[in-house]
């Protein structure tokens, strides 16, 4: 069991969850380039700034993951302590 954001999780769990926010960020990553690229289509162009906030969110998720398992391995302290409280109320 570990603990993530005030939340108890097991191995296979965070396994699964960090898989899952590397697909959403992945599938952001595509649709932002492809919103970007076809600029003439009026709806992708109203989509794009939400696009953008989903690829940055999914960005931040995927980070956080990456750095959990980082200081699991390395048995470093938590960082997220030192976020700006607006940080921390969206994300941590």
């Amino acid at each position: 069991m570990k603990e993530v954001s005030g939340f108890n999780i097991t191995d296979i769990e965070f396994k699964l969850l960090s898989k899952k926010a590397e697909t959403v960020y992945n599938i952001a990553v595509v649709v932002d380039y492809f919103c970007v690229t076809q600029q003439e289509i009026e709806e992708l162009y109203n989509l794009t700034p939400i696009i953008k906030n989903l690829r940055a969110k999914a960005d931040f998720f995927c980070m956080h993951f990456l750095i959990t398992q980082e200081r699991k391995i390395l048995k470093l302290p938590k960082i997220f302590k030192s976020c700006s409280k607006s940080v921390q109320k969206t994300f941590c």
